[in-house]
Parts: C-alpha cells; sequence; structure tokens
C-alpha cells in the first residue's frame, strides 16, 4: 500500500481522512466463511493485527482469548482460514463475534439491500458505503445502532504533544544546524470504543503543524531551512491498529518549511488530528 503525504501544505495536519479500513473486509459471499469457523468456536471474531507495530501477520481475533490456540488449531485445519494463519501465540480480543457481525450484516442488508455492506473484522463493524448520517438511520432501522460504521466516517484519535515550552533562543541555535529540526513527542490515543486503523507514512514520524493563539495557521517559510534541509516524506504507508483506550507515542517533526525560531514569544497551539494542544514560546 502506498499513500503521498504532502508535507508542503501550511499547518499540514495528520490527516485520517478519506475511508477507513482494514485489511479484513469480508463480502457477503464469503460471510458463510465466518460462519463456518464460527458454529464450532463461537469467540471467533476473524481476524486482525496486533497491536503496533504490524508485523504483516495476521492474528486471530477473539471475544475470549483464553481460546487461542483451540481456535488457531480449527484455523489450521480449515481450507480457507489456513492460508493466513501461522499462530505464534497472539490474538486480541474484542467486543463483538463474527457471528454477531454476520447477523448485524444481514439485517443491514435486509433494510438496505442495494447498499454495499462488508463484515470488517479489523474494525469489528459492519461497514457501509452511504453517508455518515445514513449509516445513523440504518442502523437504528436495522437494530443494530452501535455496529454499523460509514465507509466515509473519519476516525477521531486524541494527541498529546511534548514539550509545552520551548526557549526561543534554543529553538534558533537547533534550527540553525545543519540537519536541525525541534523534536517532539506525539501520543496519539484511541477514545473511540472500536478499534482505529490509523494509516501514517514519514518515516514513522507524525507531522504536527502550529496555530496561532487565535486559531490562526502559521505558515511555512518559503525557501530551503537553514542549513539546507527541506522535510519531506516518502510515498511508505505505516499502519498502526489501535485498540480502544490504547495509546502510541511517536517522534513528531513540524511540518515542512514551518521555524519556530520566526515566530514571535508566546501562546500557540500544536495541531495533530483534532486535537489543539498548548504550547508557549519564550524569550
Amino acid at each position: 500500500m502506498s499513500r503521498f503525504w504532502l508535507p508542503l501544505l501550511p499547518a499540514l495536519l495528520l490527516s485520517t481522512a478519506g475511508a477507513e479500513s482494514s485489511d479484513f473486509s469480508y463480502a457477503p459471499a464469503q460471510w458463510p466463511l465466518l460462519l463456518r469457523l464460527s458454529a464450532g468456536f463461537p469467540e471467533f471474531a476473524g481476524l486482525t493485527h496486533p497491536t503496533t507495530p504490524l508485523t504483516g501477520r495476521p492474528v486471530p481475533a477473539l471475544t475470549d482469548v483464553t481460546r487461542a490456540e483451540q481456535v488457531s488449531g480449527r484455523m489450521a485445519a480449515d481450507p480457507y482460514w489456513q492460508r493466513y494463519v501461522r499462530w505464534d501465540g497472539q490474538a486480541v480480543k474484542v467486543r463483538y463475534s463474527a457471528a454477531e457481525l454476520v447477523r448485524a450484516a444481514q439485517a443491514v442488508k435486509r433494510v438496505r439491500p442495494q447498499t454495499t455492506v462488508r463484515v470488517d473484522t479489523g474494525l469489528t463493524r459492519v461497514v457501509v458505503n452511504i453517508s455518515v448520517a445514513d449509516t445513523a438511520r440504518v442502523g437504528r432501522a436495522a437494530g443494530v445502532p452501535g455496529l454499523v460504521l460509514s465507509q466515509h466516517e473519519r476516525p477521531r484519535l486524541r494527541a498529546e504533544i511534548t514539550p509545552r515550552t520551548l526557549s526561543l533562543p534554543e529553538v534558533r541555535e537547533r534550527e540553525q544546524a545543519p540537519f536541525g529540526q525541534v523534536t517532539l513527542e506525539v501520543r496519539l490515543t484511541n477514545p473511540l470504543d472500536r478499534p482505529v486503523w490509523w494509516r501514517y507514512g514519514c518515516g514513522g514520524n507524525v507531522l504536527v503543524g502550529v496555530l496561532t493563539a487565535t486559531g490562526g495557521e502559521v505558515a511555512p517559510a518559503s525557501g530551503e531551512r537553514p542549513g539546507g534541509v527541506r522535510f519531506t516524506c516518502t510515498a511508505e504507508e505505516r499502519v498502526a491498529v489501535l485498540q480502544p483506550g490504547e495509546s502510541l507515542t511517536l517522534p513528531g517533526v513540524l511540518a515542512s518549511g514551518l521555524r519556530l525560531g520566526d515566530l514571535a514569544p508566546g501562546r500557540y497551539f500544536w495541531h495533530v488530528e483534532e486535537s489543539r494542544i498548548p504550547f508557549t514560546l519564550t524569550p
């Protein structure tokens, strides 16, 4: 998979815009495969990835992880599921079983037969290709309001960034050095009641924007950074799976061309996802 970041935009935000999906999305023709394994193991909830960083190897999603060895043994004997699982002792606990998700998907199909409906075991939800507002109405009509997710809904991560106070003389000294930049730490937390598949790039760094105290964008300076460095991102895409309440800490870097040393002392905001985190530049 590949996604190009656009690091030259003013006050670039880390964005999860666009359709959210996991690597484990099942069309109606595949639902019997989920039910086949669920018949003997009702705790089976499909496949997912473990907590970051991803190794590329899927693991079972289960409502009862104490049954992981038994479920994985059954998967290894199934002609379909055996190709996906090389069990190494890992499993992820989730709230809804595959059978529950399939029943919810079938209920949605009865209400909206022409709608594209998928069982997504990575998100542990039924995903539909309709608007967020229509999804809420369809979920209520089908009797499964908490299980249906619009493909167009953006996941919301809560961000915390440190440091919260920086000395302008130290910032300017660092930015003037070759390859110099301010080092940030970004902690992202999933506040939702479902997993979030968060896709990012930049070599594992989080791009951070800056806002003024009144919420205005701080535009990048034009031209090269001091020392001839202009930060850009590769086309590489990484994926982190954050379960409800789970957090991930990554290094943060300023969007290309942003120089804190050019700013006046005062109060500003780091801007990542939907979060605005206050920080202060001291004289």
